[in-house]
């Protein structure tokens, strides 16, 4: 068996760091540091872009007069009906238990 050879590491990685490592020079630190913060502005602009063009769209989803419409009847299927009357968007002899569900934990089918 080869014999194990000690070596201390924190010796071997000052010396690595001394004279096997070329460090750049302050004018290619500068110039690589420009780089990364233009780099960095442009996809922060491009992804804002893409947001507020997304929040746009969105919008203009959500204002159309037969969204709203359909959004309208459903709220209203919703909405239970006074005591003794059946509620207009559900099925005949069928009821809303409008209960309070705090005691449910969201996630759980019952």
């Amino acid at each position: 068996m080869a014999k194990a050879r000690k070596s201390n590491f924190l010796a071997d990685v000052w010396y690595e760091l001394t004279t096997k490592v070329v460090w750049p020079t302050w004018g290619r630190l500068r110039t690589a540091t420009i780089v990364v913060v233009g780099f960095i502005i442009f996809w922060a602009f491009l992804l804002y872009g893409f947001d507020s063009m997304f929040t746009w769209f969105q919008g203009e989803l959500i204002d159309d007069e037969v969204v709203q419409k359909q959004w309208a009847e459903i709220q209203a299927s919703r909405t239970p009906a006074p005591e003794g009357e059946n509620n207009p968007g559900l099925p005949e002899g069928m009821e809303v238990d409008m209960g309070n569900d705090a005691s449910i934990p969201p996630g759980t089918d019952q």
